[in-house]
């Protein structure tokens, strides 16, 4: 086994969910890729996500990278998290979690 010299880059996309593994160089070791659905509609100009869509695909992109061969956990020295989405958690219940988030096409606050 080598050292943690390896960067995991989690990445919320507004179509998929990736979980990618660099070595030093930047070169991709591996990765990991859900899609997922950007947002629903429930009323014209309303864009809403539920954010276990996005935390079960996080999950499951992570373990389809560890299933890779190359990927090894012990080699990860720090971990990234991007997204595109600038988002707003409107609904939070006793314990703190979201149960929706707006997404970036939300058009709710303008006349439509």
């Amino acid at each position: 086994m080598g050292s943690a010299d390896q960067l995991l880059a989690l990445d919320v996309g507004t179509q998929s969910v990736r979980a990618l593994l660099f070595d030093p160089r930047g070169a991709l070791v591996a990765s990991g890729r859900v899609p997922i659905e950007p947002y629903v509609s429930p009323r014209p100009g309303w864009a809403e996500q539920d954010p276990e869509v996005w935390w079960a695909a996080l999950g499951e992109a992570c373990r389809r990278l560890w299933a890779e061969p190359a990927a090894r956990p012990d080699a990860v020295a720090g971990v990234a998290l991007t997204t595109q989405r600038v988002t707003d958690d409107l609904k939070a219940n006793a314990r703190k979690e979201a149960e929706i988030i707006v997404a970036e096409a939300e058009l709710r606050g303008e006349k439509i």
